[in-house]
């Protein structure tokens, strides 16, 4: 016991720092759930619906499986009004989130067949690791009113987020180990950033997924730093067999990682035939995941679409709007990355867009100074490549997607704050290319003036938006 006490004193004098500011992010995050009213993110009411259903029935969600009493026999389908909960909004669950296909339940039909009984959650063809998570959080408060079990789903997902935060802290250490600042800088921007501390508070799997990924992205550098320790690699699986579990997302970092060995047995890196054998291997494991997480058919699906609707809507024109239209400050995909609130109705202002996208622009001029500076720097550049790679490898998937939601007649599918998934390569790049604008000596000065931005800008999103538009 006494080792025991000697281990954790150690610890906490060497991360003291990163404790104390895990605490001030978590009081933020806190702040946030407070100005978010219950059931003002996107599809919270059928996560929510996902998550009860899993702690009273222990199962998913279904139409084949469930009866019309079971269905009345949980909380959320018991309650007709959230006006109490909301204080600004008037609408009903039923009104709402009750009506035609969008919607996990029908109410008020006289019927007890379950053939007649008609109902669909629209999250309902998503993995169940967070909803499972979720129940356990539901079942230690189960006789607890709904609003008791929402809310402390949402104090959950803030919980998960400040694990991500650590690991960015420890990728900060990662690639600049002789950088005492960035590896404090990095959380602070990533904990600070408003989508992210929207997403913080949902109860959503995005959270859990976002987190994921950010422990993917530290122990991929980790095994691009040391290629031949099977640890990280095994450390990495675990993380992708979680994170498959979570969102289809994931399978995105998967092929990151696949390109990523190939590239490094390719160059000589990694001679070992076991690393051959534990890519078939993961290769393996994914397909089977991906068929049990109903990913072949989402995928399928989609290039069925491509394939057989016929319009006059073409890639190539798809592919030269898409910046215009989704990256500059009138972007959709800009927009909702940044500052775009709720159901994405509660916009930055068009100006603050400017600032932001002349922001970004400077950001990437930097980065390629630095790239450029750091050339013959073969780990740094080595890392910084592979970060591109994660990077553009989902952004083509999302176009890739949104492409075939387009000409399949349903409209864009991409969303900025999908781009959460790699918050943490965006935000490496982002913060390198800024101070790579600055001279050595004026550095810290850059770090100061980051961390100051994202501060006003979490506190402009707080009291200049949200506020105003839910409370007065």
């Amino acid at each position: 016991m006494r080792n025991f006490h000697q281990v954790i004193k150690k610890y906490l004098d060497n991360n003291y720092k990163i404790i104390l500011l895990l605490l001030v992010i978590s009081v933020i995050e806190m702040l946030w759930l407070f100005v978010f009213p219950i059931w003002s993110l996107p599809d919270e009411p059928a996560h929510f619906a996902q998550i009860e259903h899993y702690a009273v029935f222990k199962k998913a969600i279904n139409q084949n499986l469930i009866s019309k009493e079971e269905l009345n026999s949980l909380k959320f389908n018991q309650f007709n009004n959230f006006t109490e909960f909301l204080g600004h909004q008037n609408f009903t669950p039923n009104s709402l989130y009750y009506s035609n296909e969008k919607i996990f339940y029908k109410k008020n039909n006289s019927s007890s067949s379950i053939k007649d009984f008609n109902y669909k959650n629209p999250v309902e063809h998503y993995p169940p690791l967070y909803y499972i998570l979720g129940s356990i959080i539901y079942d230690l408060f189960y006789n607890q009113n709904i609003l008791f079990h929402a809310e402390t789903i949402r104090i959950f997902t803030i919980l998960i987020s400040l694990v991500g935060l650590y690991f960015a802290y420890k990728i900060g250490i990662l690639i600049f180990p002789k950088d005492k600042l960035f590896r404090y800088v990095l959380p602070i921007t990533i904990g600070l950033f408003p989508m992210f501390d929207q997403t913080s508070v949902s109860i959503n799997p995005g959270n859990l997924v976002n987190m994921l990924s950010i422990v993917f992205t530290y122990f991929y550098i980790k095994f691009l730093i040391n290629p031949k320790d099977i640890k990280n690699n095994i450390y990495i699986a675990v993380t992708l067999l979680l994170g498959l579990f979570t969102k289809e997302n994931m399978f995105i970092l998967l092929l990151t990682y696949l390109v990523s060995i190939f590239f490094l047995i390719y160059k000589n890196h990694i001679k070992d035939i076991k690393y051959i054998l534990y890519i078939i291997s993961m290769v393996t494991v994914a397909i089977l995941i991906m068929i049990l997480s109903n990913l072949m058919n989402i995928i399928s699906s989609y290039t069925e679409a491509l394939i057989s609707h016929t319009t006059n809507f073409s890639f190539i024109s798809y592919i030269l709007s898409f910046g215009p239209n989704y990256y500059f400050p009138t972007g959709r995909v800009f927009q909702s990355f940044w500052g775009n609130f709720g159901w994405l109705t509660i916009p930055f202002s068009i100006q603050l867009f400017d600032i932001l996208y002349i922001i970004t622009v400077l950001s990437i001029i930097g980065l390629g100074v630095y790239l450029y500076k750091n050339i013959h720097n073969k780990n740094i550049f080595k890392i910084f490549i592979f970060l591109f790679l994660e990077a553009i490898i989902y952004t083509l998937f999302l176009m890739l997607l949104d492409y075939s939601s387009l000409k399949n007649g349903a409209g864009n599918f991409t969303q900025g704050h999908y781009f959460l998934f790699i918050i943490a390569p965006i935000m490496i790049l982002f913060i390198t290319g800024i101070t790579a604008l600055f001279k050595e000596k004026y550095k810290n000065l850059a770090y100061l003036s980051i961390i100051t931005f994202f501060i006003l800008l979490n506190t402009y999103s707080l009291f200049h938006l949200l506020i105003p538009t839910f409370y007065i």
